[in-house]
């Protein structure tokens, strides 16, 4: 079975499992935000590529068929599943990256950039190190080397984990202290 015909299986499944539970093809689409006559369609497509019917309509909703009930186990187990996949595939973007800066360097905007951040007062425990000096504990990050005027002698390091929500703040912290040394240019 090719990818786009799994997801179309898994979706009618997920569905299907949420017509049982309001028990109306109506009550189902409304709370997953679909119009009811998709979600009829979509019911109506299932039992005929499948072969079973698996509701009894009537005019005050569905009553799963005995297949269904059978059926409704699986997909409770199936959907668990899916949180658990979605906890682990998601669950490191709910915490906050944390950020070491060193004592006077200013980041304008940080906050218009990242929604969870936290200043740590380690560089060691950080995502995301801007320090005056090359910190030696390197080996698992990604480093930039900011190169400021001749006239200044101190360059800016700006290291970060190689994760993709790391890597976006320290390029927004890059361009940040680079307009700021641009805009004291002018």
């Amino acid at each position: 079975m090719l990818v786009k015909s799994k997801i179309s299986f898994v979706r009618d499944l997920l569905y299907f499992k949420e017509v049982i539970k309001f028990g109306s093809i109506k009550r189902a689409a409304e709370k997953n935000g679909i119009k009811a006559s998709n979600l009829s369609k979509l019911m109506t497509d299932f039992e005929k590529n499948s072969g079973t019917m698996w509701f009894v309509r009537s005019t005050h909703g569905v009553t799963p068929t005995r297949d269904a009930v059978e059926l409704l186990g699986t997909l409770e187990r199936i959907d668990g599943l899916f949180d658990e996949l979605l906890k682990k595939v998601f669950d490191h973007a709910q915490n906050p990256l944390k950020v070491y800066v060193a004592n006077g360097i200013c980041i304008p905007n940080i906050e218009k950039c990242v929604e969870k951040f936290e200043y740590v007062m380690n560089a060691s425990n950080a995502d995301v190190i801007v320090d005056i000096k090359n910190p030696k504990h390197t080996a698992s990050l990604v480093i930039s080397e900011i190169k400021l005027p001749q006239s200044v002698v101190q360059s800016i390091w700006v290291l970060c984990k190689n994760e993709s929500r790391a890597v976006y703040l320290s390029t927004f912290i890059i361009s940040q202290i680079l307009d700021s040394k641009r805009q004291r240019e002018l």
